[in-house]
């Protein structure tokens, strides 16, 4: 039976990938993998405890018949951790799938970061990077209206890991700030510490990086930090976000105006993801060459803290 959406790695957020799926029109054929047997079981009691009815659903632990059963129509949805993503990748790639959706960070150094690249580049598949908030109405918007406008910094205050969470925030400030390359100006940790899923590791501390069109970046990872803050600041415009309170505020001369924002969750976003893959529309997220230069960043932070041996995820 050939695999229409695969699902590899069954944890919170591959269950909220599935979840999403379940409202694609006409999905076909979804497999779900996982080598872990609990995995499966509990994506079996996910999917009864939510009541999402596939028409074809296969859950595997045996990866080889998952590739077997790919072909030039399946979109493959990578959900693992980084330290096991650019094998699965690699492996993936090879049955030159529609496309590929994987999450972040996609791997955890440079060097396996470039050989997902080319090969995604040589069997010319598209390989998108799960950088959900570029997908963001009011980030769009942003976007939209800051076109002809000269970005001068971006700055962001969260919790949660400058890999896990950084990362995400490092990209956005890539696209909002149309940056091309950087130079990082500091980096210094405050803490490393131990993230929610046992054996793997993240920290914290400061990032200050400077853009090839002069705009900056600062990223401020404090775990003692309540809620996150991301302030955007343009020529003649500047925008004040709160995401956990579904807020921003936007400045232009004398006017300052409140809105109300929406964060869409994982399980709102996907389903949509594959659809505009399917009628071959933007998929609205970064291709791995496009998200290079926010792992770049990432990627040159934790050498410059000599964190190289990191296991995050």
């Amino acid at each position: 039976m050939p695999v229409n959406i695969a699902i590899i790695g069954l944890g919170n957020i591959g269950l909220r990938h599935l979840q999403a799926v379940a409202r694609v029109k006409d999905p076909g054929s979804v497999w779900g993998f996982d080598i872990r047997q609990e995995a499966l079981s509990q994506a079996e009691t996910f999917c009864r405890d939510n009541n999402l009815n596939f028409i074809s659903l296969r859950l595997t632990n045996d990866f080889k018949e998952l590739l077997f059963h790919m072909d030039r129509q399946s979109i493959v949805i990578v959900a693992t951790t980084a330290k096991d993503r650019k094998e699965l990748l690699l492996k993936v790639l090879e049955q030159k799938p529609l496309a590929v959706l994987a999450e972040k960070p996609l791997c955890q150094g440079v060097t396996d970061y470039k050989a997902v690249l080319n090969k995604a580049k040589k069997l010319s598949v598209p390989v998108y990077v799960h950088f959900s908030r570029r997908r963001y109405d009011f980030y769009q918007k942003i976007f939209d209206a800051t076109k002809n406008v000269r970005p001068k910094c971006f700055t962001a205050v969260f919790s949660g890991g400058m890999c896990c969470n950084g990362i995400h925030l490092i990209d956005l400030a890539a696209w909002l700030m149309r940056a091309k390359s950087y130079n990082v100006v500091y980096s210094k940790k405050r803490k490393v510490f131990a993230s929610k899923r046992n054996n793997y590791f993240d920290f914290s501390g400061d990032l200050l990086v400077r853009f090839d069109n002069g705009a900056m970046g600062l990223f401020q990872c404090d775990e003692a930090a309540m809620t996150s803050v991301i302030d955007l600041a343009y020529d003649a415009k500047a925008f004040k976000i709160f995401e956990d309170a579904g807020k921003m505020i936007s400045f232009e001369a004398n006017h300052v105006v409140v809105d109300s924002i929406e964060i869409p969750l994982v399980s709102q976003l996907t389903d949509k993801i594959m659809e505009d893959i399917y009628h071959k529309r933007s998929a609205r997220l970064p291709t791995v060459q496009e998200s290079y230069l926010a792992h770049s960043i990432l990627f040159r932070a934790i050498r410059k803290n000599k964190l190289g041996k990191l296991n995050f995820t």
